[in-house]
């Protein structure tokens, strides 16, 4: 039981909501599920190409998820492009998705989902990625990592005629993870 609400405390701590916030905020409640931090960083949009994208873009503010920024430019909901800016611990350079977009005069406000975001980079964001519940769930990873390891070594060292499975196993997982990441 403990575990599934550790869980779930870690997933709702790094998801982004799917509506404009500002109409949560009209109902009187925020339906944010990470904190965001009001800051002053210049943001870089990106193209497919990885080349800076034109027209004024101002960081609104910042959590591990995701950003909120006004634009010039006309983006839809859905779009996909790179993001860079800097912060005090280093340069954070990743893909993001508009999530919402909310017209202010001649500028547009923007919500983006940061994707694929590595742990430094995510650590760059949020310095406290590794509080104590980001402990308890990496301790919890590596305890399954390491019964899963001894499981298999265990199996495999029982009956020496199970190793060409085990191999075809490791390199469809390898394969697999070299496809996701594509």
């Amino acid at each position: 039981m403990n575990l599934m609400r550790i869980l779930d405390s870690a997933r709702k701590r790094f998801s982004v909501p799917s509506a404009d916030p500002s109409a949560s905020k009209a109902a009187g409640t925020e339906r944010r599920r990470s904190a965001r931090a009001t800051l002053d960083y210049r943001v870089e949009l990106l193209d497919a190409a990885r080349r800076p994208a034109h027209g004024a873009v101002h960081l609104l503010d910042l959590s591990g998820v995701g950003l909120g920024i006004s634009a010039s430019q006309d983006f839809r909901v859905g779009d996909s492009f790179g993001v860079t800016f800097k912060t005090p611990e280093g340069t954070v350079d990743a893909k993001a998705k508009v999530r919402w977009a909310r017209p202010e005069g001649v500028m547009t406000a923007y919500g983006l989902e940061l994707q694929n975001l590595s742990f430094w980079d995510r650590r760059r964001i949020d310095p406290t990625v590794l509080g104590p519940d980001g402990l308890i769930t990496m301790a919890l990873q590596f305890g399954a990592l390491t019964v899963s390891v001894g499981v298999a070594a265990d199996w495999m060292l029982s009956d020496p005629a199970r190793l060409p499975v085990i191999m075809i196993l490791i390199v469809a997982g390898f394969l697999g993870w070299v496809v996701s990441k594509i």
